[in-house]
């Protein structure tokens, strides 16, 4: 059973990274950036790198890596947490779905059966995948390793296709300026998140998924670098920093109508993918805080998840769909917005550990090596989140976009405290109660 752990939790935490929102980042990545996009790749991965380990430094470097909302309500109680998630989960479940939805349903209607409706796709795979879901964690786990290892081995299979085409490698680098090279180190940043949806669930007390996510990390970094490569290679840098498709331009270039199929299966495999573990990890990430006390938790979570949950968020992407937001420019600011949440989580979630470890819960004084690798980490992503909204050029939309969604989560956060979490009773002389309700004896002579 260890191995089917390890991979399983290693493609649950690559689902996120195969959307099609990645192939369209790294592909103007590519075409602005050039040879500075790969650097930038390596640069991002060494972040989340440091970041992740923070999750096993908070608090005890012998436990099994905590959850990021735990940590948060470790440091800094359950408002944050609740609204951290929020941000973060909520809003990109609902943006990034819905386009990528509409995404492989176009590619599905393009390159295979221009007699099927783009979005009644759409509505299908949403289907199937919530089905899977519903049918607990063995369906998710075995389905996502088939829908990853599809999509990854697609990308392979095509950038060592490219290098042997006749005019790979004679498009003429672009030039880079300083601003893109800020904008290519936070679209390496963008790639390569959500590996963090693969810690929901585990219930193995013995199991490390320390290896797992890192190798992740650092394998779909090498893709996507490949990747680049392949398409800069290929195409010229000006078409694929202005294509909305440049995954598709450059598969066609690469082998025509042979490798476009190939990349179909990729967009399709890579949508399944990245929805099948975002409903796995959002939905666990929000059920366990509604729980009376999320800290109550045993380490690695819960094994499954009411149903209700998963039909409201698959129902709220549908309607999202329904609704026509699926190519909007709405959409795109939503998603861009939910990137800059993300990233800011994963900034709380680094500082909640250097707050947890400066309290004395690591058990160790002044700065360590994992407070050091801590802090790298938090700087990073916090520096991706506000250049992201710097260099944006939409930027007075994007704020626009990013205060009311603040709000809104703030005031869902606000009410779930108020009503949802149990109070703790009054001290008793001679007792204490900490913010998570449990009480603590203390002597007389305290």
């Amino acid at each position: 059973m260890g191995g089917w752990i390890e991979v399983s939790t290693a493609a649950l935490a690559v689902g996120l990274m195969l959307s099609p929102e990645s192939l369209v980042r790294v592909g103007n990545g590519a075409g602005n950036g050039g040879g500075v996009y790969l650097l930038a790749m390596v640069g991002s991965a060494a972040v989340h790198s440091l970041w992740f380990q923070c999750l096993r430094s908070g608090i005890d470097e012998r436990r099994n890596f905590e959850e990021p909302e735990s940590m948060l309500i470790q440091a800094f109680g359950p408002l944050p947490a609740v609204w951290f998630s929020l941000t973060a989960r909520g809003i990109l479940f609902l943006g990034l779905s819905t386009g990528i939805l509409a995404t492989a349903g176009f590619a599905f209607n393009e390159i295979f059966a221009r007699w099927f409706p783009n979005f009644a796709f759409a509505f299908s795979l949403l289907a199937v995948v919530l089905g899977i879901n519903l049918l607990g964690r063995k369906a998710v786990e075995t389905t996502q390793i088939l829908f990853a290892t599809t999509a990854a081995l697609g990308l392979v299979i095509l950038s060592l296709w490219a290098v042997f085409e006749p005019g790979f490698g004679t498009q003429a680098p672009p030039d880079v300026p300083p601003r893109t090279i800020v904008r290519s180190f936070i679209s390496g940043l963008i790639v390569l998140l959500g590996f963090d949806l693969a810690l929901y669930g585990r219930k193995e007390p013995n199991f490390d998924p320390g290896k797992a996510v890192m190798g992740a990390i650092i394998s779909m970094a090498a893709v996507f670098a490949a990747w680049a490569a392949a398409s800069a290679g290929v195409v010229p840098p000006v078409d694929l920093a202005q294509s909305t498709i440049p995954h598709l331009i450059a598969a066609r270039r690469i082998g025509g109508d042979t490798a476009r199929k190939i990349m179909g299966i990729v967009v399709v495999s890579g949508t399944a993918a990245a929805l099948n573990a975002f409903l796995f990890g959002a939905s666990r990430a929000l059920s366990r805080l509604a729980r009376e006390n999320p800290l109550s938790a045993p380490p690695g979570g819960m094994e499954s998840v009411p149903r209700g949950v998963l039909v409201l968020l698959a129902g709220a992407v549908a309607a999202m769909i329904a609704a026509g937001m699926a190519g909007s420019p709405g959409l795109e600011i939503l998603i861009r917005t939910g990137w800059i949440f993300w990233l800011f989580f994963y900034a709380a979630v680094g500082f909640s550990a250097l707050r947890l470890q400066a309290g004395g819960g690591a058990g160790r004084s002044g700065w360590s090596r994992s407070r050091f690798s801590t802090a790298l980490g938090l700087l990073g992503c916090f520096g991706g989140a506000v250049g992201l909204a710097a260099t944006d050029p939409q930027r007075r939309q994007l704020i626009q976009c990013l205060a009311p969604s603040a709000l809104i989560a703030l005031l869902l956060a606000l009410g779930y405290v108020h009503f949802r979490l149990p109070r703790p009773s009054p001290p008793r002389r001679g007792i204490a109660s900490d913010h998570t309700g449990r009480s603590n004896l203390r002597s007389k002579g305290e």
